[in-house]
């Protein structure tokens, strides 16, 4: 499925007023990695919505900076507020944890009103790493009664999503967040695979697929109208 020009809000959102997207990641870096593209796209097309991001990993405080100066130079680009929540949870440990991020969330989930119109982008229901399985776990079952969005991060597990939703971007956003993602997150430049060429072919690779220069693709984890 490629999202079009004149559905995006439609696909996102239920209706025009109070629009809200709840970003809910394990790792920094999980959101520039994963929907970054998407949330820029959604921008250009003006569309008026808050951003919340809620980051589960961030103990250790080399990677809690980066991911505060990451979101304080988007909020330059896109002239918006961030609202973000980070938490102190061990990398590779959250399924010890799943009680807790689940009453975390709820808490989260009451500062938002009734009739605000909210969407959800976390981690995708087949994703192999295991704090990934825990966030996906943790949001499925705490906030039911939203849409729900699922984006994929590529690494050593062949987990991407397979039927996706592919989300149009242009060649200005796919490069910036290769560039951003780099130059906001030098802890992560020992892995392999944390190259440009690598964000930058993804989202090439699922172009293709769209029909266009370059894309991101979602699972749809709960729609409903």
């Amino acid at each position: 499925m490629v999202i079009n020009l004149n559905n995006m809000r439609e696909i996102f959102w239920n209706n025009k007023k109070k629009l809200k997207l709840l970003i809910v990641v394990a790792h920094p870096d999980d959101f520039e990695i994963g929907c970054l593209g998407t949330v820029l796209r959604l921008i250009n097309e003006k569309i008026k919505f808050e951003i919340t991001l809620v980051v589960f990993c961030c103990k250790d405080l080399r990677r809690r900076s980066e991911q505060l100066n990451s979101i304080r130079i988007l909020e330059k680009k896109i002239k918006k507020k961030i609202n973000i929540h980070l938490f102190d949870y061990p990398d590779t440990l959250l399924n010890n944890f799943i009680d807790k991020i689940k009453k975390d969330l709820h808490t989260i989930k009451k500062s938002f009103s009734k009739v605000d119109n909210l969407c959800v982008f976390t981690h995708h229901s087949m994703d192999m790493h295991q704090d990934h399985m825990a966030v996906n776990k943790a949001v499925l079952q705490s906030i039911r009664t939203y849409k729900i969005f699922g984006f994929e991060i590529l690494k050593y597990e062949d987990d991407l999503i397979r039927g996706p939703l592919y989300v149009k971007v242009d060649r200005s956003i796919a490069e910036f967040k290769a560039k951003h993602i780099l130059q906001n997150y030098t802890s992560q430049k020992k892995k392999l695979w944390f190259k440009k060429d690598t964000f930058i072919s993804l989202q090439k690779i699922r172009g293709v697929s769209a029909g266009e220069e370059f894309a991101e693709a979602l699972a749809i984890e709960k729609l409903s109208y």
